[in-house]
């Protein structure tokens, strides 16, 4: 009986552990990507990407993610939606956004939960004010030197239902300019839209990485409860599209993760040609 109880008590304890180091140890990982059609004036183009932050805190203010990105130095911070997981998590919205716009450039596009809290618009004025761009079905020119490409943020199908549609929004900006589009949208599932539109790049987050990674799969548990999702982790690539997907930072209530630290992807371009 007291064997039992000692293992018990062990296995608790491991698991607890467990549930810690996926939850609340930040995952640094990077990327080398190499792109057709990339200027070579975006050689060494680095950006931090941000994803379901759904309100954490990391530190104060997260300080601790702010560290990460101003060590890194990158070019830009591309944040793909949920930076909030409720209408309570607004407060702390100001000092944070304000520390990621001090650290680099920061651009953001919206995800489900921005929609959901019913105060969206004020979600964007407090990102904007901050000195975020703010990217709903738009786009940002991006130079270095003489060469440009272009920054395409793509809005939550959770936003305005008169919304443009997306292939509608990349037409207008090809129609404008031929550069090299980088695209940020929050949502992973739409990898096959992405492709028939041919986007070179494109960065999202939304899975939370399948909450529970084991072996041999891409996560267990997608949005709104399917089971086995894909395209949750890493880079994915069809046709002339590469999608890499955030495993995100924070967790929408009540969920937690397992064996999925949270996520902050380090990407290096490159050009191909």
């Amino acid at each position: 009986m007291l064997y039992a109880v000692i293992f018990l008590i062990l296995l608790v304890s491991v698991f607890l552990l467990c549930v810690y180091d996926s939850n609340y140890v930040l995952d640094v990982e990077y990327f080398s990507v190499e792109l057709e059609g990339l200027p070579k004036e975006f050689d060494n183009f680095k950006i931090v990407h941000i994803s379901d932050l759904h309100g954490s805190q990391f530190g104060e203010n997260n300080a601790d993610i702010i560290r990460i990105i101003k060590r890194e130095n990158p070019d830009i911070i591309a944040i793909t939606g949920d930076i909030v997981d409720n209408h309570s998590d607004i407060p702390m919205l100001p000092d944070t956004a304000s520390a990621f716009a001090d650290a680099a450039p920061t651009y953001y596009v919206p995800g489900n939960h921005e929609y959901a809290t019913r105060r969206s618009r004020e979600i964007f004025n407090i990102l904007e004010s901050a000195g975020i761009t703010v990217l709903r079905n738009q786009s940002a020119a991006i130079r270095r030197g003489d060469a440009e490409i272009r920054l395409v943020g793509i809005d939550d199908p959770n936003g305005p239902a008169d919304m443009m549609p997306m292939r509608d929004v990349i037409g207008l900006v090809r129609s404008k300019s031929d550069s090299l589009i980088i695209m940020l949208s929050h949502r992973y599932e739409r990898f096959d839209e992405y492709a028939n539109l041919e986007i070179p790049f494109v960065l999202t987050g939304h899975a939370h990485g399948g909450l529970i990674r084991l072996p041999f799969t891409d996560g267990l548990i997608g949005p709104g409860l399917t089971f086995f999702p894909k395209h949750t982790n890493g880079i994915y690539r069809e046709g002339k599209t590469a999608m890499l997907v955030s495993r995100g930072i924070g967790n929408a209530s009540p969920s937690f993760r397992l064996f999925n630290r949270p996520h902050i992807p380090i990407i290096t371009l490159y050009s191909a040609d």
